[in-house]
């Protein structure tokens, strides 16, 4: 101790020494003191209260229609508003109203004449708007994710 009750700094170098094998373990196999701290997402936390999934585009460019069977079985190509869209289904506007469940093919075309054929089905009827559908595609379309991504031009998300 000092003369005023205070310890002395130890100002020299102090070197930590790790045995050689350690250079050569991958990142994974090294642990580090504060192993518990590092940020795990679980894929069973619910960190929202959507049940939203991907993002969705609110495009002007995209033109679509429905392609379902009618009361009579035949198939009907009918034009519809786009109100938004992602790669795993899309918001449109009909003047038919639609049962839920009924299977659909959405065909979107861009202005460029880029056209996509999407089978789904209707999952929900917009309370406010009775003629407001949402839509679920079959599959995830990444195509169609990079193909909204690569024509943005004005950045509107929902």
């Amino acid at each position: 101790m000092s003369p005023e009750g205070l310890s002395p700094i130890d100002l020299r170098p102090h070197f930590t020494y790790l045995p050689i094998e350690s250079l050569f373990m991958a990142d994974s196999d090294k642990k580090t003191e504060f192993q518990d701290d590092q940020f795990d997402p679980s894929p069973n936390v619910n960190l929202t209260n959507t049940d939203r999934k991907s993002v969705r585009y609110i495009r002007n460019d995209i033109k679509a229609s429905l392609i379902y069977s009618n009361v009579l079985g035949l198939k009907t190509n009918r034009p519809s508003e786009l109100n938004d869209i992602s790669t795993k289904g899309a918001l449109v506007t009909t003047v038919q109203k639609l049962s839920i469940n009924k299977k659909v093919t959405v065909i979107i075309t861009f202005d460029d004449g880029k056209v996509f054929r999407i089978s789904g089905k209707i999952i929900r009827q917009c309370p406010t708007a009775p003629h407001r559908y949402g839509i679920k595609f079959e599959k995830q379309e990444n195509g169609l994710g990079d193909y909204l991504l690569k024509t943005q031009t004005d950045l509107i998300f929902k």
